[in-house]
C-alpha cells in the first residue's frame, strides 16, 4: 500500500470496513447513484443504521453525496476519483487488502477507545 493511499484513508477517516466496502461499491457503480436500499442489499448489510452511519460520515467528510430522491454517489473530484481507482486496484491484491483492512482496523480500534474525549487528538487528526 502507497503512503497516498494510506493518507488518503487517514485524510478521508475510512476507518470503518462499512466505509470502505461503501466507498467500492460507489466507485463500481461508475456514476450511478444508489439508494440506501441498493447499497443494503449489495453490502449484505443487515443493520441499516450501521449503513446510515458511514453515511452520514463520509457526507461530512465531502465524499460522498446523497439525497432522498437519487441515492447516494460519490462527489465529482478527480482527486477522489485518482484515489479510488488507486484504492480498487489495490483492494484486488490480497496482501495489500490485509494491509488496508489493517490500517482501518487499526484507526477503528483506536477511535472506539478514544471516543470523542474532548482535546484528545490522534495523531492523524487536527484541530479545526
Amino acid at each position: 500500500m502507497t503512503e497516498t493511499l494510506a493518507r488518503f484513508l487517514r485524510d478521508s477517516r475510512i476507518d470503518s470496513y462499512q466505509k470502505l466496502r461503501l466507498l467500492l461499491l460507489l466507485y463500481r457503480s461508475t456514476g450511478k447513484a444508489l439508494s440506501t436500499q441498493e447499497i443494503t442489499q449489495r453490502l449484505h448489510l443487515g443493520d441499516i443504521r450501521i449503513l446510515q452511519s458511514a453515511i452520514n460520515e463520509l457526507q461530512a467528510e465531502g465524499v460522498i453525496k446523497c439525497d432522498e430522491n437519487s441515492g447516494c454517489a460519490l462527489q465529482q473530484d478527480t482527486e477522489l476519483e485518482s484515489a479510488l481507482k488507486n484504492l480498487a486496484q489495490t483492494f484486488e491484491d490480497p496482501l495489500a487488502r490485509q494491509k488496508i483492512l489493517a490500517q482501518v482496523n487499526d484507526h477503528s480500534s483506536l477511535k472506539r477507545f478514544v471516543g470523542d474525549r474532548p482535546g484528545f487528538i490522534l495523531a492523524t487528526e487536527t484541530r479545526s
